[in-house]
């Protein structure tokens, strides 16, 4: 008799200890950074779930992409942008990054959120308006380059627009391959789920910090003006420059490409941001320096009152342009 109720109080222990555990990464709501809901699945605790997510909202519906590839109907996915497969052609890049902006728009007005902008994801909005301006040089640099009409003669000026448009249109790719998964997982979880996901080794370090401030932040609904949530974001902006831009648009790529293309003084995407100020665009510590001043722009442009009314005004037009492209695929 007392082995049984031995038994069942072990039992009732493990049955609590799973119970918190679960409890653990329930969405916390308004505290946790998620949306209230079940207890977080499995499946949800990795890093591939989200990321397949990502990629399922970014590509769906979006049937100009499709054509014969090797004797069959395929699209590609965001693998082959990403690497510059033979199933990508230069005149891809320009419609891809237009489902990007749409992407990051949709993030920072926080539509998940029955229409509350809790004004936590700065990243992306930040983001957004980073993603369009590359989507001028992208176009730019099509236009130079479509149906190789410049002759033999300028065939350097070719080669730097071709490889301007690739290393651009595959580090934007990058750069949504690798933000977008942690904004819904977070979005889903808060800051738990993601520290699950870390604890796996499928999130870095430098990531969950720069999420745990935004947690703490978002704990207290500080929106745009919250110092952690702040922080939080400027981290995420640094990292992204570390992590994702320098080794994919501008390690192993002349100063002169830079020099040529985006001159000096490079422009803020922030709308009366200031301009970068430093001297090669291609180094990444000038560009770290830099991080700050587009935040600080970023956070005054959306908290004045003529600035939030033309970022909302804007995203929510890039949002609707990007919709009446989507369609079911035949």
């Amino acid at each position: 008799m007392r082995t049984v109720v031995l038994l069942l109080v072990l039992e009732c222990v493990v049955m609590a200890q799973a119970h918190c555990e679960a409890s653990a990464l329930l969405l916390l709501g308004e505290e946790g950074g998620g949306i209230a809901g079940p207890a977080i699945t499995d499946a949800e605790k990795s890093r591939a779930y989200w990321r397949k997510m990502a990629e399922e909202q970014l590509l769906s519906k979006v049937p100009f992409f499709r054509r014969q590839y090797m004797g069959k109907d395929e699209d590609p996915t965001l693998e082959d942008f990403m690497t510059n497969s033979n199933k990508v052609r230069s005149t891809d890049y320009v419609r891809f990054n237009k489902l990007v902006v749409e992407r990051w728009c949709v993030l920072f007005l926080d539509k998940a959120h029955e229409g509350k902008n809790r004004q936590r994801f700065l990243w992306a909005g930040a983001a957004a308006y980073a993603a369009y301006q590359v989507g001028d040089n992208i176009r730019a640099a099509y236009e130079m380059v479509k149906g190789n009409r410049l002759p033999r003669a300028t065939f350097t000026e070719f080669q730097l627009n071709t490889t301007k448009l690739h290393r651009l249109g595959t580090t934007n790719a990058r750069v949504y391959n690798d933000m977008c998964w942690q904004h819904l997982a977070y979005e889903r979880g808060g800051y738990a789920l993601l520290k699950a996901i870390g604890d796996k080794g499928e999130l870095d370090e430098a990531a969950l910090e720069a999420w745990e401030l935004i947690s703490k932040g978002d704990a207290r609904k500080g929106g745009v003006t919250d110092k952690d949530i702040q922080a939080g974001n400027l981290k995420l902006l640094r990292r992204e420059q570390r992590v994702v831009v320098q080794k994919h648009a501008f390690d192993g790529v002349s100063a002169h490409i830079y020099a040529t293309y985006f001159g000096p003084k490079v422009t803020s995407p922030i709308p009366g941001g200031h301009a970068f100020a430093g001297t090669n665009i291609a180094d990444i510590q000038q560009r770290l320096d830099w991080m700050p001043v587009v935040m600080e722009d970023f956070t005054r442009h959306a908290t004045s009152d003529g600035g939030k009314k033309r970022l909302e005004r804007t995203f929510d037009e890039w949002i609707d342009w990007v919709s009446l492209l989507r369609q079911p695929k035949s």
